[in-house]
């Protein structure tokens, strides 16, 4: 049977996937899992694809090009995605726990409400990702779940676990400084991180200075 993957924007088909006889009486999300898996394998550019609701837990997903993907609720569980591109990929809700997500690209990723724990994100690009699970009202204060550690940033400090600082001692510390928190995993987490929970807390701290 042949099972279209379609645009999110367009509903036009991206590829056509050639499936067993047997993925007919599967739900959906299964053949449309199945499809994804297939393209995957062969390179295929998934680019905009419409994969909401998509069951690809514990997938071969490395190196995939999922760029502005609608991954919405998608069960990416156990899945690899090392060097995967999901740059302004839609992921909200998205089920991630114990993915492997080493060196991926999510730029500009919304990953608000995703279920990250266990997940590896080692080296991954998360500049502008969306990754608030609580945002309580507009008053700069995010709560961010997930990852190695909490993270609570208000308008003049961030707690990352049990380390509680400025925003500017944050920007100011070194490496040395980092490592007395935690040893090399701290640094490589801080490394991994610094850039956009800098951008956070820029972001947190004009809701201080427009007196909100």
């Amino acid at each position: 049977m042949k099972f279209p993957i379609k645009n999110r924007f367009t509903g036009n088909p991206i590829t056509e996937v050639e499936l067993d006889a047997s993925y007919e009486s599967a739900a959906y999300s299964v053949q449309l899992g199945a499809a994804v898996k297939i393209a995957a394998a062969e390179n295929t550019n998934l680019a905009c694809a419409d994969l909401a609701g998509v069951d690809l837990s514990g997938a071969d997903l490395a190196r995939a090009y999922l760029v502005y993907a609608d991954l919405v609720r998608a069960n990416l569980s156990g899945a690899n995605l090392v060097r995967a591109n999901l740059s302004c990929a839609d992921l909200a809700g998205v089920d991630l726990s114990g993915a492997l997500l080493v060196d991926a690209d999510l730029a500009g990723a919304n990953l608000s409400g995703a279920n990250l724990v266990r997940a590896n994100l080692s080296g991954a690009n998360l500049t502008r990702v969306n990754l608030a699970v609580v945002d309580l009202g507009k008053k700069g204060i995010l709560q961010i779940n997930g990852l190695r550690w909490p993270i609570l940033i208000t308008p003049e400090y961030m707690r990352i676990g049990c380390e509680k600082h400025l925003h500017g001692d944050w920007r100011s510390f070194d490496d040395r400084r980092i490592a007395e928190m935690d040893g090399k995993e701290a640094l490589k987490f801080w490394r991994d991180n610094k850039d956009w929970l800098l951008e956070r807390c820029e972001w947190a701290a004009g809701f201080k200075k427009d007196g909100v």
